[in-house]
Parts: structure tokens; sequence; C-alpha cells
């Protein structure tokens, strides 16, 4: 995943401006931090970040998309292993 996904799409994220290059202040990090505690938008943040985290959970179990994708690689690897 990328951070335009993450932050505008599945909107996971707060961004921070000194993330693209310069650093991050502290009075940057602790407004943000602030805004995730105490902002009226905080139980809607922590109910995406709940669905997403239950949606990765199933990936990763058997038979879910990430679980067959590796051991498709996995299948891949024993091919290539064999010549």
């Amino acid at each position: 995943m990328n951070k335009v996904l993450i932050a505008e799409e599945m909107k996971l994220w707060v961004e921070m401006r000194g993330y693209d290059g310069d650093m991050v202040t502290a009075e940057e990090v602790e407004t943000k931090l602030g805004w995730v505690m105490e902002s009226e938008e905080r139980g809607a943040l922590r109910e995406r970040v709940l669905v997403e985290r239950e949606r990765a959970d199933g990936a990763l179990k058997e038979g879910g998309s990430s679980y067959d994708a590796f051991v498709e690689f996995l299948k891949d690897l024993e091919i290539v292993n064999r010549l």
C-alpha cells in the first residue's frame, strides 16, 4: 500500500507536512496527535482502522488473498529451484 491509498482513499492517515523530506516538528506531531485524540473525527477514524484491520487479518488467514498469493509464490520458487 502506498501513502495516497492510505491517506486519501482509505482515510487512515493523518498527514504530516514535513513527511516528504523535511523534518516533522514536535509541534506538528503534538497538533496532529491532539486532533486524533480530541476531534469529532476520531471515532470515524478508529472505525475505519478496525474495519481495515479485520480485512487484513482475513487476507492473512488460510484461504485469504495474501495467504493464497504467498502460497503461489512458494510454489513458483519450488519450480525455479528444480531447474
